[in-house]
C-alpha cells in the first residue's frame, strides 16, 4: 500500500456525512495499517508510522469535538483500547496517545480530564471502559521509566496500576479538578493522592511546563507529603522513585519549605514504602530506573545524610555524565558540574568499565579544569604510563581521556614529573591516533609541557625536545 493511496483514502472520508462515520472509516484504515505493517513490528522506526499518526490524528479530531455523544465517546475508548493492547513498540503507542492529548493542549492531566466526561462516568459500563483505558495509558506512560522492560514485568506492573485506579472515584476527582486540596477530607485516600500525583509528574517528565503548572505541582506535592505523613500511609513501591524525583526538584522551593514542617521525618515516612533495596546493596543503583537523571537530584541526594549510599549517588553521577558532552554546554552549567563532582569521583569514572565514551570524555574535561593533588596526579600518571606503554596493546579509546585529565595541572608539576610525562607522550606512535582530535590533543599537551620546561632546560636538550615536538605535530612530513 503506497502512501499516496493511504492519503487518498483519508481525503475520501471528507465527503461522508458526519464525524462519527468519518472516524469509523478511518479506524478501519488504521487497523489495516497496523495489521499489515506492524504485526509484528520488526523495525524500531517503521516508514508507515507517519501515515499511521496522520490517520489517528484525523480520528481524534473527529471524536474529541463530539465526546459528549455516547457513540463518539465509546468509539474513542475503543480506538485507544485497541491501540494500547497491540504488540507494537511502546514509543509508537505513546506518540499516538500524545496526539490525542495535543488536541486539548497536551499533557497527561488534560488527557485524563478529556476522558472523564461527567455524564459518561455515571454510566457503569462507560465507567469500567474508561477505567480500563486509563489503566493502559498510565501503565504504558509509567512503565517506560522502569529499569526492566519485559512483558512479564509489564503485566505485573499493569496489575498495580489497575488496583490503584479501581480504588479511586473518578467522578469525585474530576469534580475536584484533580487537585488534592479539593477532595473532601473524608474521601481522601492514598490511591487518590497517588493518582493526582501521577498525572502531574508525567506532565513534568514530558516537559509540559510553565510557571503556573510548576506552582500547581508544588502545592499538590506539599499536600501529598503532609497528608501521607499524618495519615501514616505508605507510597506504593512503584511510585517511590517518582516521589523522590519530585522532592529532589522542588523540596528546596521556598513555598515547600514554608509549608512542610519536619521534612526529614516526612521523607523517611515516604521511604518506608520503598523496596528494601532503596538504600542497601548493589540493587540500589536501579532505584530510579530509566527516569532521566537531573543535576537537582544529584545535589539533593548528596545533601541527604543517611538515606542514600555512595553507590547510588555515583550511579546517578555516572548517568548524568553520559547525558551530553560538557563541551557543548555553557559556562554556568559547567561550573555547576565542577561543584558537584570531586576529582576523586571523576577519576573513579575514568577507571570504571561501566563508563561510556561520553561519560569518560566529560569526566576528563572536568578534570582538566582542576589542579590535581599529588595522590590523584600519581593515579593519572600511572594510567597514562599504562595506556601508552608500547610493550602493551594500546587502549586507543582511553589514553586520551587520561592525558586530557592532567591538562589543568601541567603548570603545577615539578620539573621531573613534566619531563617524565613529556617523554612518555613524545613516544606515542602516530599510528595510535584514531582521529585528528586525538593528535591535536597530544600536540597541545606536549606544547604546554615544553613551554613549562623552557626555563629549566639547557639549550641542547631544549633543541632535541623541540625537534621531537615538531615531528609529532606535523605527521607525514
Amino acid at each position: 500500500m503506497s502512501s499516496t493511496l493511504v492519503r487518498s483514502a483519508i481525503g475520501a472520508t471528507k465527503v461522508l456525512q458526519d464525524n462519527l462515520t468519518i472516524a469509523s472509516e478511518l479506524t478501519v484504515l488504521a487497523h489495516h495499517l497496523l495489521d499489515v505493517f506492524f504485526s509484528p513490528q520488526t523495525a524500531t522506526v517503521h516508514p508507515a508510522e507517519v501515515l499511521l499518526r496522520l490517520v489517528y490524528e484525523q480520528i481524534f479530531n473527529c471524536l474529541v469535538t463530539q465526546r459528549s455523544d455516547v457513540r463518539s465517546f465509546e468509539l474513542l475508548l475503543f480506538v485507544l483500547y485497541n491501540l494500547l493492547k497491540r504488540e507494537i513498540y511502546m514509543h509508537l503507542k505513546l506518540d499516538i496517545v500524545r496526539i490525542l492529548a495535543g488536541t486539548v493542549g497536551g499533557g497527561t492531566r488534560r488527557l485524563v480530564r478529556l476522558l472523564c466526561v461527567g455524564q459518561h462516568l455515571r454510566n457503569d459500563v462507560l465507567l469500567r471502559k474508561t477505567n480500563t483505558v486509563l489503566t493502559l495509558v498510565l501503565s504504558h506512560s509509567l512503565f517506560q521509566y522502569e529499569a526492566v522492560k519485559r512483558v512479564r514485568y509489564f503485566k505485573a506492573f499493569l496489575t498495580l496500576i489497575e488496583k490503584m485506579i479501581n480504588e479511586i472515584d473518578l467522578m469525585q476527582l474530576a469534580n475536584a479538578k484533580f487537585l488534592c486540596l479539593n477532595i473532601p477530607r473524608a474521601k481522601v485516600s492514598i490511591e487518590s493522592l497517588c493518582f493526582v500525583f501521577v498525572l502531574r509528574h508525567l506532565d513534568l517528565l514530558e516537559g509540559v511546563g510553565g510557571y503556573s503548572l510548576e506552582l500547581d505541582y508544588v502545592y499538590n506535592l506539599i499536600a501529598s507529603v503532609n497528608i501521607i505523613y499524618y495519615k501514616r500511609w505508605k507510597i506504593p513501591s512503584f511510585l517511590v522513585k517518582h516521589v523522590l524525583d519530585g522532592l529532589s526538584r522542588f523540596s528546596n522551593n521556598q513555598t515547600f519549605e514554608k509549608n512542610v514542617s519536619q521534612p526529614r521525618k516526612k521523607m523517611q515516612a515516604i521511604l518506608s514504602g520503598a523496596p528494601a533495596y532503596v538504600c542497601e546493596s548493589r540493587r540500589a543503583e536501579t532505584i530510579f530506573g530509566r527516569l532521566p537523571v537531573t543535576i537537582h537530584r544529584i545535589q539533593w541526594l548528596q545533601l541527604q545524610p543517611d538515606d542514600f549510599g555512595p553507590r547510588l549517588i555515583f550511579n546517578q553521577q555516572l548517568a548524568i555524565l553520559h547525558e551530553a558532552s560538557v563541551l557543548s554546554i555553557d559556562e554556568t552549567s559547567t561550573s555547576i558540574l565542577l561543584a558537584m563532582f570531586g576529582a576523586k569521583t571523576l577519576i573513579k569514572v575514568l577507571s570504571t568499565k561501566r563508563a561510556t565514551a561520553t561519560a569518560r570524555l566529560n569526566a576528563s574535561v572536568l578534570l582538566s579544569k582542576r589542579n590535581l593533588t599529588r595522590p590523584q596526579l600519581h593515579v593519572v600518571l600511572k594510567q597514562i604510563d599504562c595506556c601508552t606503554n608500547t610493550s602493551q596493546k594500546m587502549m586507543t579509546d582511553h589514553w586520551t581521556d587520561w592525558v586530557r585529565a592532567v591538562y589543568g595541572t601541567v603548570p603545577m608539576l615539578d620539573s621531573a614529573t613534566r619531563l617524565r610525562l613529556w617523554s612518555r607522550l613524545a613516544k606515542v606512535e602516530q599510528t595510535t591516533y584514531s582521529n585528528e582530535q586525538q593528535r591535536l590533543l597530544l600536540v597541545d599537551m606536549c606544547a604546554s609541557l615544553l613551554v613549562a620546561m623552557i626555563p629549566e632546560m639547557n639549550p641542547a636538550l631544549l633543541d632535541a625536545c623541540a625537534a621531537s615536538y615538531l615531528e609529532a605535530s606535523a605527521p607525514g612530513l
